[in-house]
């Protein structure tokens, strides 16, 4: 009899283990990085940004700063201020794969500006499209913070987020210096 009811208990935790495993790969999370590639490689029709200044990585405090919009119709506004922030941005939001992590934070209090983006798709956005972009970047150091997993904008400081800094480089600087100026 407690052989037969061992079998069952070493059943049951079998398909447990294969259950919470198929639920593991199939929840996984698309990383910041993942989402960005994604993001880009579709085709553009319309972007806006918003830039703020904030104390803290929970969005607390924000101050408008700048911002900047295009389209295709008008050539995402190119000999513009709006088209210098507009094409600096996209390039800041592709070279953060090139740059190097420095670590991963959850909480950060300083000096930052938080950095929207808003785009929209030729052919119309669907309800499961990505097309909601943020970063931080640190006015101490030019580091760019993103979060490590997908999250949208608007739930910036309503949960706890784990943060992955990139270092600066000197590309990254100048970047960083044509969109604030």
């Amino acid at each position: 009899m407690k052989e037969n009811n061992l079998k069952y208990v070493y059943i049951l935790l079998g398909i447990c283990c294969i259950y919470l495993l198929t639920i593991h790969l199939y929840n996984k999370e698309d990383t910041y990085l993942d989402v960005i590639n994604k993001v880009f490689k579709r085709d553009i029709e319309a972007i806006a940004v918003i830039i703020d200044k904030t104390s803290s990585l929970k969005g607390n405090n924000l101050k408008n700063y700048d911002m900047a919009t295009g389209s295709i119709d008008n050539d995402f506004n190119s000999g513009t201020r709006d088209g210098l922030i507009l094409s600096a941005i996209k390039e800041l939001i592709l070279s953060i794969e090139k740059s190097n992590v420095s670590r991963e934070i959850l909480i950060g209090k300083g000096k930052y500006y938080l950095i929207r983006v808003n785009i929209d798709f030729t052919g119309g956005t669907k309800n499961t499209d990505i097309n909601k972009l943020f970063l931080f970047v640190n006015v101490d150091n030019n580091h760019i913070i993103i979060p490590k997993y997908y999250i949208e904008p608007n739930m910036i400081g309503k949960s706890t987020v784990k943060y992955v800094d990139f270092k600066s480089t000197e590309a990254v600087d100048n970047l960083i210096n044509s969109i604030l100026e």
